[in-house]
């Protein structure tokens, strides 16, 4: 994978995937050489990003953590903005 946007916050670098330089070919070419002659990394590093999509990105999971999310927000009480300030909500101090 390459180093950009959401990639390297999703991949971790040696176990779940590899990330190279966009600009880097020769880099790109070096990983998947090393892929191809390794068959056991290939494997492991595989099976180690099925897991973690298993994990993190999975429906089911990721409707678990909007609830965990939205739950906590509704802890916080905000106040109806003005029609003077539409785009200003403020959290209310709660004691």
């Amino acid at each position: 994978m390459r180093r950009v946007g959401g990639i390297k916050a999703q991949i971790d670098d040696g176990k779940t995937g590899f990330l190279v330089d966009p600009a880097n070919i020769e880099e790109t070419a070096e990983k998947i050489v090393h892929l191809v002659s390794n068959p056991s990394i290939c494997q492991k590093v595989s099976k180690a990003a099925r897991e973690c999509v298993r994990m993190n990105f999975l429906l089911p999971r990721m409707l678990y953590n909007h609830f965990l999310l939205l739950k906590e927000l509704d802890k916080i009480k905000y106040e109806e903005p003005s029609s003077e300030s539409e785009s200003d909500i403020t959290p209310i101090q709660q004691s």
